[in-house]
């Protein structure tokens, strides 16, 4: 009678089961996705960028508006990560990090630029 029973409930069972893993998405069966059906991420605005390369570029002259200046060896430091784009938010004197988008925090310059199409 059990084996009867076990011939019976493996098989419902082994269907049930295909017919689960036919619904679910291919991320979930472990398969490869799509990759044009993956969604892109959103550009991002035209101000937030325009900022976050303004605020990576031109440090100095900002700062000079709040009567704030560098010591030579902090600008020639700043002024070399600037010039090979790995200049990031992190690396600004702090006045200048509450300006900063927050979509590009840890991002360098050349990832900032090339995230904007620029």
């Amino acid at each position: 009678m059990f084996l009867v029973l076990l011939l019976i409930a493996v098989p419902l069972i082994f269907a049930a089961q295909q017919q689960n893993s036919n619904t679910q998405p291919a991320s979930v069966r472990g398969e490869p996705q799509d990759k044009a059906a993956e969604p892109t991420p959103p550009q991002p605005s035209a101000t937030a960028c325009n900022t976050a390369i303004k605020l990576l570029t031109q440090y100095e002259r900002l700062l000079n508006k709040q009567n704030r200046n560098l010591t030579q060896p902090e600008l020639a430091r700043l002024n070399s990560l600037r010039d090979t784009g790995q200049i990031t938010m992190h690396e600004l004197p702090g006045r200048l990090h509450r300006e900063f988008p927050g979509e590009f925090i840890g991002l360098t310059l050349q990832q900032i630029r090339t995230l904007c199409g620029q």
